[in-house]
């Protein structure tokens, strides 16, 4: 049997913990008190737009999350058909969960999930819809929330060269600033913005194919199950 897999149901995203430090971002009282005020407000402004864009990019991890629920068509027709797909997508992400804690801490592996658990529906027109409104979400997210951060960063950085140019600055506040900038605020920022591209809509055959390895590897029998789930493309019926 093939090593354990985590991604992509492990894949890096913004928790609904996660904190940026603010330490790092937000401007030193010292700095403040030194610097010209214009250049001040321009920082502020990329500070502003960047919480914003972070912020904005929790909501849309957490809407990438259900990237693999949305294999399943939810319509009234079959409510229990969606609600059981929905379930097990999240018992496949509490084994690897556990599966990865186990490995880290070098334990013992808990029980793999009971096959009569498993229902599974995938349906490419579903999933397609969904994707096609995500990637327009993300588009929506990075010509304007993002940019505008971009933008507000050009601007500082531009506002920043400016006052030591025109000596509105003293070097040494000049450096000081220049490495915060750099140092602290641009770097703490890449957490998040490292994680954009990791949103991108995989195809249908992607996470049919990563349904398949979770079935292999994560249900009693999985071997078994994954290839009937193979073969037939649309349902793991309960046993």
């Amino acid at each position: 049997m093939p090593p354990l897999r985590f991604p992509p149901f492990l894949r890096p995203k913004l928790s609904p913990d996660f904190v940026l430090d603010d330490t790092k971002i937000c401007l030193p009282d010292n700095l403040k008190s030194t610097i010209p005020e214009p250049l001040c407000a321009s920082y502020e402004n990329c500070h502003r737009s960047g919480l914003r864009a972070c912020g904005v990019l929790k909501r849309l991890t957490d809407c990438h999350e259900g990237r693999f629920v949305a294999l399943c068509p939810r319509d009234d027709v079959d409510v229990e058909r969606w609600v059981m797909h929905s379930d097990t997508i999240s018992r496949f992400r509490e084994y690897y969960d556990e599966k990865r804690e186990a490995m880290i801490h070098n334990a013992p592996s808990g029980s793999k999930i009971p096959r009569k658990a498993i229902r599974l529906t995938v349906n490419q027109l579903a999933y397609d819809r969904w994707a096609n409104e995500f990637d327009g979400m993300i588009i929506e997210y990075v010509e304007t929330v993002y940019e505008l951060y971009k933008l507000a960063r050009v601007q500082f950085e531009k506002h920043m060269q400016l006052a030591r140019k025109e000596n509105r600055i003293d070097e040494s506040a000049s450096r000081e600033l220049y490495n915060f900038y750099h140092e602290n605020f641009r770097m703490e920022m890449s957490r998040w913005e490292e994680l954009i591209a990791s949103l991108a809509t995989p195809s249908y055959e992607e996470l049919v194919d990563e349904i398949y390895w979770a079935v292999r590897e994560c249900v009693e029998g999985g071997e078994q199950l994954a290839t009937e789930f193979a073969i037939r493309r649309t349902t793991v019926p309960a046993h």
